[in-house]
Order: structure tokens, then C-alpha cells, then sequence
């Protein structure tokens, strides 16, 4: 039995050998040829104003800023030390993509627009990314995050919260992310740059924008088809002025 789980790259262990099962059973006349990590030609790109700004997912905010000279400058929120931390520059190249020299994942935007099924219209500008994991024989191309828009400013209920710890106080002290992480505290904060949202998280959690909904509840900000649009969370408070919130079936005290 081949797992994710293991401490080796079980994916292409698998990819290679199906692979090479259909070859040796004439299914396939020889393996197919590995796609390239290797940054094409740079190329006049789109104008990306529009794409700048933060993305949301369930693992941690992104940030997109627009340089002078046309590229694009990558930065994910650091949890624990509470900054952006840079993943890099990434110029527009041939085949569509943002690259960078020194990165063999790609990135693109793209929009998905229409109406649902209330008869209201939506669009949504993703940030895109792809990577050639396992063998290396083909790519893997999935959304990590959604643009979001600034919000009005979070009302004094939720700026009185901002920059608390919470401690979970209703799991064993023997489960895995408490013997792991030592019960580390999540933090409640807001991102200065994009005004009317909650960000709540530690380690085990991960990192999520949240949308105040009243004084006590906030809601989940994203629509993110795939990886990065699972595990979304609501988080909730008994009172607006509660030291107890609850997220999922976990509670948390105000430290």
C-alpha cells in the first residue's frame, strides 16, 4: 500500500509505477515526457492593477503587489510572527504564466463569473497556482486563493478583540495538535491592509479572514473551489463582550 502519509514522495513512487505498469503491458508504447520547470521567456504581460490586493483561503492570506516594472511580487501572512513574509517576484512569461527564476511553481489570475442558482450574479478573481509534483510527468494547476475587497471598518465590538489570544480548552492534553504544538494559543487580529475583517488562527488552524456577521458571529470569507476552500471555519461568541468563543465543536477562552 502506497500512502500520502509516508516519510517519502509516495506520489511519485505511485506515478511511476502505474506508469511503467502500462508501458511493460503495452498499454502505453514508452513513458510519456516530463513537463518543464524551467521559466519560458518573459513576454509582455496584462496590466495586473486590478489583481493586486489580499487573497483569503483556509491555510493563510496572501498578498499581491503590483510593480512599477510589470511583474508581480508574491507575500504570504506569517502566523506566528504575525508579518508578510515574501515568496518573491514572478514576471509574466510566454506560456501564460507568472514565473520566477528561482521558483518552479507558476501562477496566473484568473475570473469566474455567472449566476447562482438564486438568480444572483458573482465574480470571483482567483489567484492560481501550478506545480509538477510526483514524477514529474504532468502539472497540477489549482486556485489558492480569492481576492477580497475592503469592508467597511470593523465596529468597536470586534476592534475591542483585535490582538487577543484564545486558549482551546475542551480537548485531551494527549491529542496530537496539543502534544505537537504544546496547546499554542490562537490569535485574533486584523490585516491593516484590508479593513473589515477578522483574522483568527495558530499552527494547527492555520490562518482565516472572517467576515463579521453580527457583534457575536463571524462568517467565512472565501469561495475557494478545491484544496484551499476546505476546513473554513465560523467563529462565534456567546456575547458580543463574551471572554468564550467557539469554533466548530472547539472552545476557546480569552487568555
Amino acid at each position: 500500500m502506497v500512502t500520502g502519509n509516508s516519510g517519502y514522495d509516495a506520489r511519485k513512487l505511485a506515478e511511476s509505477l502505474v506508469l511503467s505498469a502500462l508501458r511493460e503491458d503495452g498499454t502505453i508504447a514508452s513513458l510519456p515526457a516530463k513537463v518543464s520547470t524551467t521559466a519560458p521567456s518573459a513576454a509582455s504581460g496584462p496590466a495586473v492593477a486590478n489583481a493586486a490586493g489580499i487573497y483569503g483561503n483556509s491555510d493563510s492570506p496572501l498578498q499581491v503587489v503590483a510593480n512599477p516594472d510589470g511583474s508581480v511580487q508574491l507575500n504570504q501572512w506569517d502566523g506566528p510572527t504575525r508579518v508578510w513574509k515574501t515568496l518573491g517576484a514572478y514576471q509574466y512569461r510566454s506560456d501564460g504564466w507568472w514565473w520566477s527564476n528561482s521558483d518552479t511553481a507558476s501562477y496566473r489570475f484568473t475570473v469566474a463569473s455567472g449566476t447562482d442558482g438564486e438568480g444572483k450574479a458573482f465574480s470571483y478573481r482567483y489567484l492560481m497556482k501550478r506545480v509538477v509534483p510526483g514524477a514529474g510527468y504532468a502539472y497540477l494547476t489549482l486556485p489558492i486563493g480569492q481576492q477580497l475587497a475592503a469592508l467597511a471598518p470593523l465596529d468597536s465590538a470586534w476592534q475591542q478583540r483585535l490582538n487577543t489570544q484564545w486558549t482551546l480548552t475542551n480537548d485531551s492534553p494527549t491529542a496530537v495538535p496539543i502534544v505537537i504544538d504544546k496547546n499554542e494559543p490562537a490569535f485574533l487580529t486584523a490585516l491593516p491592509e484590508l479593513p473589515g475583517y477578522g483574522l483568527y488562527g495558530n499552527t494547527d488552524l492555520r490562518y482565516q479572514l472572517f467576515v463579521p456577521l453580527s457583534d457575536d458571529r463571524g462568517g467565512m470569507s472565501v469561495k475557494v473551489p478545491g484544496n484551499f476552500g476546505r476546513d473554513l471555519y465560523e467563529i462565534r461568541f456567546a456575547s458580543a463582550s463574551s471572554t468564550t468563543l467557539t469554533l466548530g465543536s472547539s472552545i476557546y477562552d480569552k487568555a
